[in-house]
């Protein structure tokens, strides 16, 4: 039997999720891809709506989404500890969901992406998704960092710089006391042609790459819909929060010496 709840319409058979609080950012809306498939597979035969303010093209081609509504909820859907994708499944009495995304692509988009790599890789090459700018400063390594992890990788992968669009001001231009890049620096050695890319496009390019690498989260939660090999840099206030890393991720902080990452990466993705 269906639980009770304030968001849950049963004459009409139709379970509403979103955020309760104006938050636009691409993990948000990627977490409630995964409440929504979640809730699906108990209630198959339910209908879910999506209310947010984020971006709603992560909602298109998903069979059991009923509607998508711009606004919010007026409810938290956020109860006790652990991933946000176990709290808020929690709120519908939903145990041990499984801690991804789902995002879906019409075959013309597929192969679109499929096309993309076979004409921009160098031989066999493996591609990579990177984005290395964050919206907080503080989780960027420096560039001279991600190039040389990058040349570690060359033998067998190509790195595909991509960015997110930065609306937060306060992160712009950047301090130059700071000793961090600039959020729109490129990597040298990463290859370019993917950058000013819409959003969707780069997703429906990372399930094809299914690896990642980067301190953008917002491009980590899209590359966890696909796979497990992505590592993310982090700031170490960050360590041991387990309200959304992944476990499955390799999660590395601020502190970490370069020569600690290219030898963990390197047995994990060149061996």
């Amino acid at each position: 039997m269906l639980i009770q709840h304030p968001l849950i319409d049963h004459p009409n058979k139709i379970i509403t999720v979103g955020n309760h609080v104006n938050v636009v950012g691409i993990g948000d809306g990627v977490i409630l891809t995964a409440l929504a498939r979640e809730i699906h597979k108990k209630w198959p035969d339910w209908n879910i709506k999506i209310k947010t303010k984020g971006p709603k093209w992560m909602f298109e081609n998903t069979p059991y989404i009923k509607e998508v509504e711009h606004g919010l909820i007026g409810h938290c859907l956020d109860i006790g500890h652990g991933h946000y994708i176990e709290r808020k499944c929690r709120t519908f009495g939903i145990e041990s969901p499984e801690l991804r995304g789902s995002l879906y692509f019409t075959p013309h988009e597929l192969l679109v992406a499929t096309k993309t790599f076979d004409i921009l890789r160098r031989g066999d090459r493996q591609p990579i998704i990177f984005c290395q700018n964050s919206t907080d400063n503080r989780r960027n390594w420096t560039r001279d960092n991600w190039a040389a992890l990058i040349d570690a990788l060359s033998p067998k992968y190509d790195v595909y710089q991509v960015e997110q669009v930065i609306h937060y001001n306060r992160f712009e231009p950047g301090n130059p006391d700071d000793q961090l890049p600039n959020l729109y620096d490129t990597v040298p050695n990463a290859r370019q042609e993917l950058r000013n890319l819409d959003l969707r496009r780069v997703a429906a390019l990372q399930s094809i790459s299914k690896k990642y690498l980067g301190s953008n989260t917002g491009f980590m939660h899209i590359a966890m819909c696909f796979g497990d090999d992505n590592f993310i840099h982090m700031h170490h206030q960050y360590g041991g929060n387990d309200e959304w890393l992944y476990p499955q991720a390799n999660n590395f902080w601020e502190d970490a010496t370069l020569d600690a990452v290219i030898n963990t990466m390197q047995a994990k993705w060149l061996s």
